[in-house]
């Protein structure tokens, strides 16, 4: 049974993006996909697979796959309209300003965009369908 409402933990975002070649499953590649599920807590980088992913973080981990894979992340949207913008970690400003104007993630409301908030599987599932149709 689906549950769109539901958070979607790390471990459920880089098993949802399997990673390919030839039909084959490509083990360095998905080892790489979990390099950039890599998120900071406190100063230490892990991984955390059964921790929820937060829409900053989601944000954060599709911006450093697009670097790697030297595509262009310059587009940059304007996030002052959102009332909660001053709870954007800072590692994450620059990764939910691109994928805000790249229309990869939207406000959970009007007037939010909920950066702390977990990603529910509904908009992981959103999130990843416009970044592949970019």
């Amino acid at each position: 049974m689906q549950q769109p409402h539901v958070d979607s933990s790390r471990s459920l975002i880089i098993s949802a993006m399997p990673v390919c070649i030839d039909n084959q499953l490509d083990i360095p590649a998905v080892l790489l996909l979990a390099f950039f599920a890599h998120i900071r807590r406190g100063q230490v980088m892990i991984i955390a697979g059964s921790d929820n992913i937060t829409r900053e973080q989601f944000a954060t981990m599709l911006m450093r796959y697009c670097k790697f894979a030297g595509l262009d992340v310059t587009a940059a949207g304007n996030l002052g309209a959102f009332t909660d913008a001053a709870t954007i970690s800072s590692y994450a400003k620059d990764a939910l300003a691109w994928a805000n104007a790249s229309d990869i993630i939207t406000g959970r409301t009007a007037t939010t965009i909920a950066p702390t908030g977990s990603a529910t599987r509904g908009e992981a599932a959103t999130m990843l369908m416009r970044f592949v149709q970019m």
